[in-house]
């Protein structure tokens, strides 16, 4: 009771307000889950961009028995020849088993690819098996002047414009088909061949 003889009410207690929770942030308030959404899509897009890098500059990516190609049968073709006259036939349309090897001078890993195949294959005639080379620049003169630099001695047509390349669905190179003397593909390489791999597409020939 007060001085003046008036009860005074205590004065009602006011509720605190609430507090919203908020998102842990890392820099200028921006949530941290949106930070690291950000980052893994950018972390998917240069992993998409390294994926296209490689393939266009003949980076190893698949072996013997991944290819769509493999017991598929091709129909024999022919190139203009490079480094001679006239055109060039497929050897397996005379029945011959044959090592296809696809490179380009504008390929990087085919600047060491084709020097040490040249070395390996010789002039082409591998036992029973015969090595025909295609070349996918853009001109014969550049053709030319990437086999005679790298001593390849092996038959070479030119495949213009990428055609029969991108006709079995090869998008970066080297790659090397091991073609049966029916036609049918046994094995398809793409990108850098190993010593090893070698022997084995030629023993798979020799069995096929």
């Amino acid at each position: 009771m007060s001085s003046s003889g008036t009860t005074e009410e205590p004065a009602a207690s006011t509720p605190a307000a609430s507090v919203p929770r908020r998102e842990p942030t890392l820099v200028s308030g921006v949530p941290l889950a949106y930070v690291i959404t950000g980052l893994l899509a950018l972390l998917l897009v240069f992993g998409g961009v390294l994926a296209l890098l490689e393939d266009t500059t003949g980076t190893p990516r698949t072996g013997p028995q991944s290819s769509r190609l493999v017991g598929q049968t091709l129909r024999s073709f022919s190139m203009e020849r490079v480094g001679g006259r006239g055109r060039v036939l497929t050897p397996w349309a005379h029945h011959h088993p044959t090592v296809l090897v696809f490179f380009a001078k504008w390929c990087t890993v085919c600047a060491t690819e084709v020097p040490r195949l040249a070395h390996d294959l010789g002039d082409g005639d591998v036992g029973a098996v015969r090595v025909l080379g295609v070349d996918a620049d853009s001109g014969l003169s550049t053709a030319q002047g990437f086999v005679s630099s790298n001593h390849v001695r092996f038959p070479v047509g030119l495949d213009t414009a990428d055609g029969i390349a991108y006709g079995l669905g090869f998008s970066g190179l080297p790659d090397t088909v091991f073609v049966a003397a029916s036609g049918k593909v046994a094995a398809v390489y793409s990108g850098s061949l190993t010593n090893g791999e070698l022997a084995q597409g030629l023993a798979i020939l020799r069995r096929a």
